[in-house]
């Protein structure tokens, strides 16, 4: 508690730093962020709950207007990231020569990704959906790097750099990004 009080004013400013986290509705015509680029959001009834995205809009397919279309779209989001994330696995897992056991996304308040060493499993934050395909790329060789390296020391600053030359303006660049996800 002392270390909190000691750092208050730094951690207050820190947080007014921050951009606000948007709040969302899910209606007609409501932009949303989808691979760093502004995707209008449309809602159409159908026989079944779906979704498709095609021409810079996503298409939430609704049976009735009692859908949790905030539900819908957040599950619509992670099966995007996951194919993306499976992909960005295919390409790195055999240039880096590790393979994680499992991954999974959920919805982070403060990461991007996290590695649980011991198991191999990853995990990555829901927001990454919203950012351009490099920041994913980023977030999937550093938590492929903790594979084999758990810790932030040289020799995991070494890998990444070897990996991803680019990756400290990245890293710098992606925490400047906006967060879609509470």
């Amino acid at each position: 508690m002392d270390f909190l009080k000691k750092h208050q004013a730094w951690i207050q400013k820190r947080r007014k730093m921050l951009p606000p986290l948007p709040t969302y509705s899910y209606k007609d015509g409501e932009k949303h962020l989808f691979l760093g680029r502004s995707y209008e959001l449309y809602i159409k009834f159908s026989t079944k709950n779906s979704y498709e995205i095609k021409d810079s809009a996503i298409i939430l397919y609704v049976k009735d207007d009692t859908v949790n279309k905030e539900i819908l779209f957040t599950a619509a989001m992670k099966n995007e990231l996951n194919i993306i994330l499976n992909t960005l696995l295919h390409k790195w897992c055999p240039i880096m020569k590790v393979t994680p056991s499992s991954i999974s996304v959920k919805t982070m308040k403060t990461r991007w990704g996290s590695c649980t060493y011991q198991t191999k499993r990853l995990h990555f934050s829901l927001d990454l959906i919203s950012k351009p395909m490099p920041y994913i790329e980023l977030v999937v060789v550093h938590e492929l790097t903790h594979l084999m390296e758990p810790s932030h020391n040289r020799h995991f600053h070494k890998l990444m750099s070897h990996y991803l030359p680019e990756y400290r303006k990245l890293q710098r660049d992606l925490q400047r990004l906006p967060k879609e996800f509470r």
